[in-house]
């Protein structure tokens, strides 16, 4: 196959009466040469009409298979149609093992595969945007092959999936959420201005030579760094606890950036909050000695002031400990460098 003409299997338009767009078609394409057409291949979804969502990405599917040697590409791309809005592609083949050399996700796309599979992705190609979900059941390795990448896409993960990942991961996509297992990550870096969920389910693993060397604990990750870029955000999100703290060799916060936990405890060697940072504990906890009309904050560390006429209650958790940790812990094996009170 060669040339550098278009291929369009592009969904149609809902036009004037506030019609959703269609989806985009499918491509399939079977080689028994290397590939040599240059041209367009079109699979977005159709514009919607006003106020209606556009039509969600079709696909474009690639084999190469060459003196016995196959090799896959995906395409999933839905740039172009308006308005912008994420709408599901499904994969859901025989097959419970998937092997793409390289995997394209553009666009307003989100790619989600169905059964307990396991997909394998050389080359992950990304843009903002677009999203893949990583399903309970479903292991999903991308870019394993790399030393570090820089991840445009969103990851949802569920408790029982897994993401594989290269040891460092920069994510620049606008939704990531964790809650399963994270495995083969070591420094996890959330880019600028970028929003990035940890759940208490979430866990750390190593996973070398076809079997595990490791696997943490949920809600006790162990990671060599975590990095928060300028204006990034970090939210620990409330749940299941752990009794371990978590294990971060270096943990930095760059100006503006912010961590939010409502359970922290920490065990590592470095920890820098550079100035105009934020660590964050002013979050409510779940104390069932609280009244119902219980306000926010962080609680516990003294007696709370009393209302217009109203004699405030008495406080509840051992509001004396000053030393024992209730809400936050922070753990070093090193004195913390001095831009911590520098914040």
């Amino acid at each position: 196959m060669t040339g550098s003409g278009s291929i369009l299997v592009q969904g149609g338009d809902g036009g004037q009466q506030e019609g959703g767009g269609g989806s985009g078609g499918r491509i399939s394409v079977y080689l028994e040469s290397p590939k040599a057409f240059t041209g367009k291949v079109v699979v977005r979804g159709g514009d919607g009409g006003p106020g209606s969502q556009p039509g969600g990405s079709g696909t474009a599917y690639w084999q190469e298979s060459i003196n016995g040697v196959v090799a896959s590409n995906l395409y999933v791309d839905n740039r172009g149609a308006l308005p912008e809005f994420p709408q599901v592609t499904l994969v859901n083949e025989t097959s419970s093992r998937h092997h793409f050399e390289e995997l394209h996700l553009l666009g307003s796309s989100h790619l989600k595969f169905v059964g307990d599979v396991v997909v394998l992705i050389d080359r992950l190609v990304s843009g903002t945007g677009s999203t893949i979900t990583i399903h309970d059941g479903m292991a999903l390795s991308v870019n394993e092959g790399f030393t570090e990448h820089t991840f445009y896409c969103s990851f949802k993960l569920s408790p029982d999936g897994e993401l594989r990942l290269p040891a460092r991961a920069t994510f620049l996509g606008d939704a990531n959420s964790f809650s399963g297992n994270l495995t083969n990550l070591q420094d996890l870096v959330v880019a600028p201005y970028k929003s990035l969920v940890l759940s208490p389910l979430a866990r750390t693993a190593l996973f070398v030579d076809g079997s595990y060397q490791f696997s943490s604990p949920r809600g006790a990750y162990k990671l060599s760094s975590i990095t928060l870029q300028h204006h990034a955000t970090l939210i620990l999100s409330e749940g299941y606890q752990t009794e371990e703290p978590l294990a971060i060799s270096l943990l930095e916060l760059d100006y503006g950036s912010i961590m939010t936990a409502y359970n922290l405890m920490i065990s590592g060697s470095d920890m820098v909050l550079n100035p105009g940072s934020t660590l964050n504990l002013q979050v409510v906890d779940t104390d069932q000695e609280r009244d119902a009309d219980t306000g926010t904050g962080a609680g516990y560390g003294g007696f709370g002031g009393s209302s217009s006429g109203i004699t405030a209650g008495y406080p509840y958790g051992n509001y004396t400990a000053a030393l024992t940790p209730v809400v936050g812990e922070v753990k070093g094996h090193q004195e913390f460098q001095e831009e911590v009170v520098d914040c």
